[in-house]
């Protein structure tokens, strides 16, 4: 049964938690500040309530500070390696510096609609904006799930009304002269290397962390002999890629996207990605003028 009682002209509520400390004790929790006895006796049945039915949360756990809980959260993770560094970033330099001291069970929707203006503000990118709210957005999910608090302070709108359409970026061809210019620029500063690199980033769509861990044995006309067939269970995909791809008659020159070269701290690494395999949309003969100019 809570219990109320007065001091000054506020009363305040005690309720147990249904826990006990490590002496044997009963755990109590309790908040002040009501002016009505009703009110507070009301708010410690609601509480003893919830502790009955299992959906209560302590004050303890929703003290818990924000900072603690990503750094937390954060190492729990299991992701590709851009995606962990996308969110580390996003922690550090927005979540962590606006929220500072601020704990779990503190934050409510209010909060949410500051955060989300301040990132309008300081972030002219929607994307970007959109990338880190969904960081908290789900490092918040998960507060819910450890149950840090009862439900997630992030507003989610339901779309209502008529659906209007979002009007696309109109793409634009690409003038190949374009690209042979940059290419030949690449091909001044660095050599026939810049040249081969610019030409296949534009046949093939490849990124540049993608082309900067491209190796040979992933390569025209070698592979996919040469492909190292690391994953027993691609066996099929390999016998495959060897009916179809490669040098010859009737097969098709490709080079396949099998890792990234990027940066891990302070030191550039290969990061492990799987992907199928290119095919450049321009002619046997073009692709191969082109590589053959390295």
């Amino acid at each position: 049964m809570p219990h109320v009682e007065w001091r000054g002209e506020t009363c305040r509520v005690k309720w147990w938690t249904g826990e006990h400390h490590a002496n044997g004790r009963k755990r109590y929790e309790s908040k002040g500040g009501f002016t009505d006895e009703d009110a507070a006796l009301q708010h410690g049945q609601d509480m003893e309530y919830e502790v009955r039915h299992g959906t209560h949360i302590t004050n303890r756990d929703g003290a818990m500070l924000l900072a603690d809980w990503l750094d937390a959260w954060y190492a729990s993770l299991d992701l590709a390696h851009r995606s962990m560094v996308t969110y580390e970033s996003a922690i550090r330099v927005h979540i962590k510096p606006f929220f500072k001291n601020r704990t779990v069970g503190d934050l409510g929707i209010m909060d949410h609609r500051a955060f989300k203006k301040h990132l309008k503000a300081v972030l002219p990118s929607e994307n970007s904006q959109k990338s880190i709210l969904n960081v908290f957005s789900m490092a918040m999910d998960d507060a819910v799930g450890a149950e840090l608090r009862k439900a997630s302070p992030v507003e989610r709108h339901r779309r209502r009304g008529k659906y209007t359409k979002k009007k696309r970026e109109r793409k634009k061809d690409t003038d190949p002269t374009v690209i042979e210019a940059l290419a030949r620029n690449a091909h001044t500063v660095i050599g026939p290397s810049g040249y081969v690199f610019i030409w296949t980033m534009a046949v093939t769509g490849m990124r540049p962390a993608e082309l900067y861990g491209l190796t040979r044995e992933f390569c025209y006309p070698t592979w996919p002999g040469s492909d190292l067939h690391l994953d027993p269970e691609e066996s099929d995909r390999y016998a495959e890629d060897m009916v179809r791809y490669g040098k010859g008659e009737g097969l098709m020159p490709a080079i396949r996207v099998e890792r990234q070269y990027q940066y891990s701290g302070r030191t550039l690494q290969f990061h492990p990605r799987s992907t199928t395999p290119i095919e450049p949309w321009s002619s046997r003969r073009s692709w191969q003028t082109c590589w053959n100019a390295s």
